[in-house]
């Protein structure tokens, strides 16, 4: 009980300091940009957007580091540049790339979507990559960079995963057009990011994967957690459909859950299975860190 009540207490503190940091980031970024935050049901692709982006990375990361060196009093963990991790990135992408190709062209058979318009803009597409990386190595270097990092020192690396996914469901739960099978979607994809960090102790395939998903996701014209972005494909689609995920996006789908569970059972399997294929960091050197 002492112990479940330190760590809420710990969490309730970083909370705290993370809303703080990031919120004047976020705040400061978008009186330099001239973003209204009340807009957040749109992002424009632009110059704008992605400096926005960059500040809450750089508050996520400062608010971090000052946890680890000055709280915490842990050393910060050493990013790994070996040989592989060029296969790890490129396999988180192509893994993503083949949900949401496999995604949008079962749907497209069965005729719940559309495509209206094909709109390619290079200048877009390179903002949006950039964006998108932001994103994704904001949430990755938060979630499982340092909430499930902290959770494996105090649980096995089972509970710590689930509870980890949870808050990465929770952490969206005010966004745009949120639904209960939004929800089970996000939580899934929190399994995901998070299994190739609990067996190697790194978050290249995690960031690379998060980065497919939402960058594919948006290419393919869905919306991205609620979220409209300017896409190449521009598709049409029923507005209440559980097929497509509608105004959500395609995580707001059935079909979304079907793919996340098949995936999993694959990550699973490699990560278990194969380790010997992925360069691996020793789960007991990242607890010690």
């Amino acid at each position: 009980m002492k112990e479940a009540l330190r760590i809420c207490q710990k969490a309730i503190f970083f909370s705290i300091g993370y809303i703080f940091i990031v919120g004047s980031f976020t705040y400061a970024g978008s009186l330099l940009t001239g973003i209204d935050l009340d807009k957040s049901a749109t992002q424009s692709i632009s110059m704008a957007g992605l400096f926005l982006k960059i500040f809450e990375l750089t508050g996520t990361l400062l608010t971090i580091w000052i946890f680890m060196k000055y709280v915490n009093k842990e050393r910060l963990p050493a990013i790994r540049l070996k040989s592989g991790v060029r296969k790890e990135i490129l396999f988180g992408i192509l893994t993503s790339l083949a949900i949401m190709l496999a995604g949008f062209s079962i749907l497209l058979l069965c005729r719940q979507i559309e495509v209206s318009a094909i709109n390619f803009n290079v200048a877009n597409l390179l903002l949006s990559i950039g964006i998108f990386i932001c994103i994704a190595i904001t949430e990755e270097a938060l979630v499982r960079g340092y909430i499930l990092r902290k959770l494996m020192r105090h649980y096995n690396k089972w509970t710590a995963l689930i509870i980890s996914s949870v808050i990465f469901s929770l952490m969206h739960i005010l966004n745009p057009h949120i639904t209960a099978i939004s929800i089970v979607n996000l939580f899934l994809a929190g399994i995901i990011l998070g299994l190739p960090f609990i067996f190697t102790g790194n978050l290249w395939c995690s960031i690379a994967f998060h980065f497919g998903w939402n960058f594919f996701q948006s290419l393919f014209g869905f919306s991205v957690s609620g979220t409209n972005f300017q896409s190449v494909v521009i598709q049409k689609h029923q507005i209440n459909n559980l097929w497509t995920g509608a105004s959500f996006g395609f995580e707001g789908s059935v079909i979304c859950i079907l793919f996340q569970i098949l995936t999993i059972a694959f990550f699973y399997y490699l990560y278990k299975k194969k380790l010997t294929t992925i360069p691996v960091i020793a789960l007991s050197t990242v607890l010690s860190n």
